[in-house]
Parts: structure tokens; sequence; C-alpha cells
């Protein structure tokens, strides 16, 4: 009996391609999204950052 093999769906991770104080840019799967955030320097040396995902309302254009 042969078995069929199942597809596996192949899961990119997130690229994140540009942080600045305001936004983050990643790429998800071959897609852009900016991500309105935060960027703080809290105690101790670190950074940090705060996103804002329920202000994320649609995917950006495609360039070119």
């Amino acid at each position: 009996m042969l078995q069929r093999k199942q597809a596996r769906q192949v899961r990119r991770p997130a690229v994140i391609r540009e942080v600045t104080r305001s936004h983050m840019s990643v790429e998800v799967n071959g897609r852009s999204l900016t991500i309105p955030s935060e960027m703080f320097f809290p105690p101790g040396g670190k950074i940090g950052f705060a996103i804002y995902t329920h202000e994320i309302k649609y995917w950006d254009h495609p360039a070119g």
C-alpha cells in the first residue's frame, strides 16, 4: 500500500527589516508589514520596544 505524502506548509521566520523610534518593518512569508511601535530606554542599558498590535491595519503594498 502506497502512502501519500502530506504537503507541509513551509513557514519562514519573520525578518526584521527596519527599526525606528516609531515603527518596525518586518517581512513575513515574502510580505512586508509596518508595525506602529515605540522605542524606549529602560534602566539597565537595554533597549525596549512596545508594539501596538491593535494598530496593525493592513499589509504594505508590494515594492515595484
